[in-house]
């Protein structure tokens, strides 16, 4: 149990750091992505591998519909499975125990749509416009027993939009849950 807690702590202020460090890279300009041709399915995959331990203790069940074509992006592997790992710990993070997330893929338009929907806390409808702002949170007691420092969603969002796409947020509100969706442009041209 300690050592767990031990480890827990260390990524926890890894996340912080790295998150201060993308946020510092942003507002100077040296923010970079190194683009390729990625499997998008394997990075969601990869992304919900590295998640699986933060879910197990909830017991929360993480499921990924099955997704019969090959979807290959020119992307930033890297950073776009930081941007699948944050909304996956988000949606971990923010559910009751014994809970469910889905992530669904699909196509729209000329989008491929990725949505994480959970069964946690939701959204306050006040709260909406501002959720992709640097530093902010909702001001509960479960977000600030959570951590973190409100920057999360802010390096999401950058790095969607670096690729071309865009992400929302949908959420009925308190204890219904919330929805992020992610579009990445279906057919991504190296500039």
């Amino acid at each position: 149990i300690g050592l767990d807690s031990i480890e827990r702590n260390a990524r926890s202020q890894s996340s912080l750091i790295n998150d201060l460090l993308d946020t510092s890279m942003i507002i100077t300009g040296k923010f970079s992505l190194s683009k390729k041709e990625i499997n998008l399915v394997d990075s969601l995959n990869s992304s919900i591998r590295s998640m699986k331990v933060l879910a197990e203790e909830k017991k929360i069940t993480v499921s990924l519909n099955n997704y019969a074509d090959i979807i290959n992006v020119f992307a930033d592997q890297n950073r776009l499975e930081q941007v699948f790992e944050n909304l996956l710990s988000n949606a971990v993070k923010f559910s009751s125990n014994s809970g469910e997330i889905q992530i669904r893929i699909d196509k729209e338009l000329s989008f491929i749509r990725i949505r994480f929907i959970d069964e946690g806390i939701g959204i306050q409808a006040e709260f909406m416009p501002f959720i992709f702002d640097r530093f902010q949170q909702a001001d509960s007691s479960s977000t600030r027993r959570s951590g973190g420092l409100g920057l999360g969603l802010s390096i999401v969002k950058y790095i969607i939009e670096a690729h071309g796409g865009q992400i929302k947020v949908e959420s009925p509100g308190l204890g219904k849950g919330s929805t992020f969706t992610v579009y990445i442009p279906e057919v991504l041209v190296e500039p």
